[in-house]
């Protein structure tokens, strides 16, 4: 698809410069047959005067050898046919000669931008799919742990996918299981390594996904921060998209977030979030200290219409360098579902 999509692009921009090309071509000779006819016209009336002049000038030296007597004689015809021969001024470019000129420069400027601009795009384009690209050769199998769920999120048979439900479900209230806030965790837990995974949040208007520590604190009240083991971007009524570090940042994306890519680099304390539709990084979160074993986190709340749709954790599978569920990419603890 990303292929396709290049070279599309290409295409039109190849057509594009083509007409472009023909379009300028003829009028870069309509310039030149209208600078030659002007040219030409002054080359002619100049030497039109150079015969003249050089007429007069030879009669001058004739009638220099003539006694004073019969050159004075002659010396006001002399001047009469001087005054006659008419010298132009200097050649300058027609007015509209210039405004011909100046249209065709701009044409140029502007093509010549307008290619700059292209090939900037293209190149930006490219290293962000190259950025994705190299992320996605980490491509883990994540699934949900129903014994951390929240009693109001149904999950899917298959542990892919979460959905908010006003009816609570009559679970056990174990350890390991959120009691004040619709979350739920993933598995495997990660120690070392890097890791990417992909969730589908669709038009869903209130979504919370990322990564935290295993030892994050289920029961009662936590906020979602750094500082207490969360790594995680949120939307917010469906609107505000925020980057869940401490202060909170705002960020102001150019396209809603339908599917959202999340790279976990363990060793170097980052974790990465990108756009996969658009292909381009949104966040990351630098210099986490991570304090044991992380696993994927996801919070949701039903808020009615189309979000009442579930999260979907995408298959990695069919994703270009996926290897199986760890590969050798780092190191995992699978936890018992």
């Amino acid at each position: 698809m990303e292929r396709e999509k290049i070279v599309w692009e290409f295409e039109q921009l190849y057509h594009s410069l083509k007409e472009h090309e023909y379009r300028l071509l003829a009028r870069l000779e309509e310039l030149d047959l209208a600078i030659y006819n002007s040219i030409n016209g002054a080359i002619t009336q100049f030497s039109c005067n150079i015969s003249h002049l050089s007429g007069l000038i030879a009669q001058l030296e004739e009638k220099q050898q003539q006694p004073t007597r019969e050159l004075l004689q002659d010396i006001g015809d002399t001047l009469s046919r001087a005054e006659r021969i008419r010298i132009p001024e200097p050649w300058i470019t027609p007015p509209d000669l210039q405004e011909k000129i100046h249209i065709f420069a701009q044409k140029c400027l502007f093509l010549t931008e307008s290619l700059k601009q292209f090939t900037e795009k293209m190149q930006s384009d490219m290293e962000k799919i190259q950025e994705l690209r190299e992320a996605q050769l980490y491509s883990v199998d994540v699934t949900l742990d129903p014994d951390t769920a929240y009693p109001s999120l149904i999950l899917s048979d298959n542990l892919r996918q979460v959905r908010y439900s006003y009816l609570q479900q009559d679970l056990p209230d174990n350890p390991e299981r959120f009691n004040l806030f619709p979350c739920v965790l993933g598995s495997p837990c990660f120690i070392a390594g890097r890791h990417y995974w992909e969730v589908e949040v669709g038009d869903k208007a209130k979504w919370t996904i990322g990564v935290c520590e295993d030892s994050v604190c289920r029961k009662g009240g936590v906020t979602s921060a750094p500082q207490n083991g969360f790594w995680a971007v949120s939307l917010w009524y469906g609107k505000e998209y925020w980057a869940l570090t401490s202060p909170m940042t705002a960020l102001p994306l150019r396209t809603p977030l339908q599917r959202v890519g999340i790279f976990l680099d363990y060793d170097a304390g980052e974790v990465s979030f990108y756009n996969v539709t658009e292909r381009c990084h949104t966040f990351t979160f630098s210099h986490a200290t991570f304090c044991g074993p992380v696993r994927p986190y996801f919070s949701l709340s039903y808020s009615g219409g189309k979000s009442a749709a579930p999260l979907i954790i995408c298959p990695m599978s069919g994703i270009d360098g996926f290897s199986g569920h760890v590969g050798n990419h780092g190191h995992s603890m699978e936890t018992s579902p």
